[in-house]
């Protein structure tokens, strides 16, 4: 075992400067990719022709999924079997459902079958109503079980909020509503039965004993009972909540520096038809720039702000009242002849007929702004503690020259962090794992220490983002140097990667992953 422990290597690769990048707050994609006129499908439209400007003649943020096993190593998109599925656009991990045979597994809490009362027993987050604990099958007895088994390596699994369940929705297709390659065992019913609808962790504002739910027959996001319902739940971690002071206002425009999109800040003063509102927005020019169209709903919604009523929408500086509804670009998959559109009284997603009048408030940017053409590999930053597996990257041949990393921990450190990254070569995985567990990684001499010590910061406050993602070109620094160019070079060669941080420099505090390329 010594004689291989000498065989680690430390690679010459250049010292960089790391920086914070946020990937959680982006919006995706709403999934719809047909185009319509106010009644019925049609070729999608060219600039300058009637209904231009809709839903599918953009893709912003195109959804994209990575299923993962229990060990949260990554899996093949032909893989038919996998626990987990990890939203590339938002960095959300969701829990995947098993067994949809309308027979209740208690004892399993993946079953699809399985429903829960909505039961929450932190004042600070049930927004001043529990719920119901019922018989013990609630949604807080159900994450416990999760987070006391560590399901997929992770103890912070939670009821995903509303918005988050508003994006998973595919409006590309109905019963159900959503990508049913990731997400089979998803319960839907054609009668639009409530039912069958999906809890979030939102407390309904105005009336505090209900929550929000959706239904993902239709797509449609409603409030339900907490004291009498019993739903359908899926779990998820990751994710970041958005900063008390996202919004900026500037020269006629709100910025989202969470989400990227800036809005109009003083919506259209009369109403338009879902036509004119398209047409509306393709027109508009403010602020020197042309580049505005009309919102997709996914977009709408993340205006919502879900703890207010009556005035549901920050920033509420508009002379609009908080009543009107505001038309999206979406049409409605079920009912081509409406469109949806949201209302920020009460944050209630509604449709309406083309033809009828709504306000307009338009909207530009948000596009992610990771490059299409770099290839990234995201990998779960854990303590050397719980590190117990090497991630599998599959290898499809991709230029390493256009390889990027990016990191992602549950509980990041902040202030200053140290990166380091090591290379283990003619080993088994057993044996790096051996590595890990004889602590031989806290040996500095056997680290690549990049940053020098710089102090890093993040966009909020100083700080890292909750769910701590950060992006790096340290592995493209390394293989634009490296002689095997491609992906396939580096299969079953006997190469194993080594990443991570410190906090302040501290490496028996590394937090990092390990991982190796296989065909």
């Amino acid at each position: 075992m010594e004689k291989k422990m000498q065989r680690c290597l430390l690679c010459g690769m250049v010292l960089l400067i790391f920086s914070a990048s946020v990937f959680a707050g982006s919006v995706p994609d709403s999934g719809q990719n047909k185009c319509y006129n106010n009644s019925v499908e049609i070729p999608c439209p060219s600039p300058g022709q009637p209904f231009y400007g809709q839903d599918a003649n953009y893709s912003i943020n195109p959804p994209s999924y990575t299923k993962r096993d229990i060990n949260g190593s990554i899996l093949q998109d032909s893989a038919t079997s996998w626990v987990m599925v990890q939203d590339n656009v938002t960095g959300l991990f969701w829990e995947s459902k098993q067994n949809m045979d309308d027979a209740v597994n208690n004892a399993n809490s993946h079953d699809a079958d399985n429903t829960y009362t909505w039961y929450n027993s932190n004042p600070n987050t049930n927004g001043g109503n529990p719920g119901n604990y019922g018989s013990g099958a609630n949604t807080e007895n159900f994450l416990k079980a999760l987070n006391d088994a560590h399901f997929g390596g992770y103890s912070d699994w939670r009821i995903p909020s509303i918005k988050e369940l508003n994006e998973l929705v595919n409006h590309g297709a109905n019963n159900p509503s959503i990508n049913q390659d990731y997400f089979p065992n998803t319960k839907s019913l054609s009668d639009w039965s409530n039912v069958f609808d999906y809890w979030s962790s939102d407390t309904y504002t105005w009336d505090t004993a209900k929550a929000w739910a959706i239904n993902f027959s239709y797509s449609n996001g409603r409030e339900t009972d907490k004291s009498t319902a019993s739903r359908f739940v899926r779990a998820v971690r990751g994710g970041q909540s958005a900063p008390m002071d996202r919004y900026v206002v500037n020269d006629g425009m709100v910025t989202d520096t969470f989400t990227g999109l800036i809005w109009e800040q003083n919506a259209s003063d009369k109403t338009l038809t879902w036509e004119e509102a398209l047409a509306y927005c393709e027109g508009l020019s403010l602020a020197g720039n042309t580049d505005w169209r009309l919102p997709n709903i996914n977009e709408s919604n993340s205006l919502v702000d879900y703890v207010q009523y009556s005035l549901a929408i920050n920033p509420a500086n508009s002379t609009i009242p908080h009543t009107a509804r505001y038309w999206s670009s979406t049409t409605v998959d079920y009912d081509t002849g409406n469109a949806w559109n949201v209302s920020f009284d009460y944050g209630i997603t509604s449709n309406n007929p083309k033809i009828n009048k709504n306000y307009v408030r338009a909207v530009r940017g948000g596009q992610n702004q990771t490059p299409s053409s770099p290839y990234y590999l995201y990998f779960n930053a854990r303590p050397l503690s719980e590190i117990t597996g090497v991630e599998n990257i599959v290898c499809t041949n991709m230029d390493l020259r256009n390889l990027i990393a990016v990191l992602k921990s549950t509980s990041p450190p902040t202030g200053v962090l140290t990166f380091y990254s090591a290379i283990y070569y003619s080993v088994s995985s057993e044996d790096v794992l051996f590595y890990f567990a004889q602590k031989d990684i806290l040996n500095r001499e056997r680290f690549i220490q990049w940053g020098n010590g710089e102090l890093i910061k993040g966009q909020f406050s100083g700080t890292f983002p909750s769910n701590g993602s950060w992006e790096n070109d340290a592995f493209k620094q390394f293989f634009e140097i490296s002689p095997t160019y491609q992906c396939s070079g580096f299969v079953n060669s006997g190469y194993y990667f080594l990443f991570g941080f410190a906090p302040n420099g501290d490496i028996t505090q590394f937090q990092g992953a390990i991982f190796t390329f296989v065909p």
